[in-house]
């Protein structure tokens, strides 16, 4: 967006049109993709815990002892 005249010259409308949406879409895909991941993960340790506790409660609260490392391990991924 900060071109001068000259750049404007030398590359065609067309190929900076393509060139920034091109971009955006790549950042618009890194965001959702790395939302996506970042949200299912730990509701996926939720639910699993709540149908832990559902089936068997003493093996559930193994596994909650478990259940902070493993959020550790997750941030520490993401």
């Amino acid at each position: 967006q900060s071109f001068s005249f000259a750049n404007f010259n030398l590359f065609p409308t067309s190929s900076l049109i393509t060139r920034m949406t091109n971009d955006i879409t790549q950042l618009q895909n890194t965001v959702f993709m790395s939302l996506r991941i970042m949200m299912r993960a730990p509701l996926l340790i939720i639910g699993c815990l709540i149908m832990a506790f559902v089936v068997d409660v003493k093996l559930a609260l193994i596994l909650s002892a478990v259940a902070p490392f493993l959020f550790l391990f997750l941030f520490w991924v993401m």
